[in-house]
């Protein structure tokens, strides 16, 4: 669920904004929106998590939150191969998928904590939640680092300079 979450933060549209623009014909503001949804939502996906943590187990909580980013990504993802005649239904849809991951990242981030709680005697709490926590963040960074290489071996063989293709 971890690598999950790592590559719902790093998303396509994030990592190419120009053509982002072009493509569902928007402002650099609504495509800079992708990412500043995170922060915006972050409280109530805080309460929500927490709400959920109290009434449902573990378990239960770990499905909500994969449910709810698979929910995201499968809107995301939608949204990006509807035909360009559809551009602004088709950000609006990536908008919404985007907002949907972005209340379920608290579920993600809270987690290692209540794991250790939960999991781990007195002595080995500490341990367990700055691992835990510090998966979160190595998990990131290899996305991060992933998807530069990537992008990097896409935008050189792009045919174009006004489109970018990403090529698998």
């Amino acid at each position: 669920m971890r690598t999950h979450k790592n590559l719902n933060f790093v998303s396509i549209i994030q990592a190419i904004p120009t053509a982002t623009e072009h493509r569902f014909d928007v402002n650099t503001t609504s495509v800079n929106f992708l990412a500043m949804i995170f922060p915006i939502l972050f409280f109530p996906g805080l309460l929500l998590s927490s709400v959920t943590m109290e009434k449902y187990s573990l378990r239960g909580t770990m499905l909500i939150a994969s449910i709810m980013m698979t929910v995201g990504c499968i809107l995301r993802f939608t949204g990006c191969i509807l035909p360009s005649s559809l551009e602004h239904e088709s950000f609006a849809l990536i908008l919404i998928g985007q907002s949907i991951v972005a209340l379920a990242q608290p579920f993600v981030l809270n987690l290692p904590g209540v794991i250790a709680g939960r999991w781990f005697g007195a002595e080995e709490r500490d341990l367990a939640t700055t691992l835990g926590t510090l998966s979160n963040i190595l998990g990131q960074g290899s996305c991060l680092h992933t998807h530069t290489l990537y992008f990097t071996h896409s935008l050189t063989h792009s045919h174009s300079h006004t489109h970018t293709h990403i090529q698998p």
